[in-house]
């Protein structure tokens, strides 16, 4: 049986009325072209949301509980989440007077739409410099957890930085790679979660490579 297949019949079984096209369309990517929607998804909590749900759908009430927050705190983060696409409606059922909605996130991954850097240039910044903050404070929150000694010959993480001279055929060959990187790492995401892998862990992979002016110094 396929995921959806399992997922809408698990749905079912607890009442709720499933959208199965919502939930295979949740397999694909979201590319993000705007700003704002970058800063929207640039934030602890919402990021664990997606995560959450791209693992297993559930209702606020749900994950108030998986979480221990009020779920009066999570609808505004569901609201913005699901604006730009990161999580969707999978189904909804009767709740009283009230109708109950289930969300799901996206498995195929968040990643940015080249139309994210036509728009106005400070915006832009603004929103790579909110992303590349994120990886800095998970990085330092994994290390003060203990999660990433730096000091042991295999890391849980790693840190890297590489400077140098590129041409433009070179660089393009490194997002290429890159590229690939990042796919690579959404299909073994979701082929753990579909084996249930036991020793999988939630893995934040961050890459930028961007021609630098910051270090570039006089002929």
């Amino acid at each position: 049986m396929d995921r959806t297949a399992a997922l809408t019949d698990r749905l079912t079984e607890a009442g709720w009325t499933v959208d199965a096209q919502v939930l295979d369309e949740l397999e694909g990517r979201v590319e993000l072209d705007d700003p704002g929607a970058v800063k929207a998804l640039v934030n602890p909590l919402r990021l664990k949301l997606v995560g959450s749900l791209a693992r297993s759908p559930a209702s606020a009430k749900e994950l108030a509980v998986r979480f221990d927050v009020p779920a009066t705190r999570l609808y505004h983060h569901l609201d913005l989440l699901e604006q730009i696409g990161a999580i969707r409606v999978v189904a909804s059922r009767r709740s009283g007077a009230r109708t109950e909605r289930c969300y799901g996130g996206v498995r195929g991954g968040v990643g940015l739409d080249g139309g994210l850097f036509e728009g106005d240039v400070d915006e832009i910044a603004d929103a790579v410099a909110s992303l590349a903050s994120l990886g800095g404070e998970a990085a330092a929150a994994s290390i003060r957890a203990g999660r990433m000694d730096l000091k042991d010959e295999r890391p849980e993480g790693f840190l890297s930085l590489a400077l140098g001279r590129l041409s433009r055929e070179q660089r393009d060959q490194v997002s290429a790679d890159l590229e690939a990187l990042l796919r690579r790492v959404g299909e073994w995401s979701t082929a753990n979660d579909e084996a249930g892998t036991g020793d999988a862990e939630s893995t934040m992979l961050m890459l930028i490579a961007t021609p630098d002016v910051t270090f570039d110094a006089p002929e």
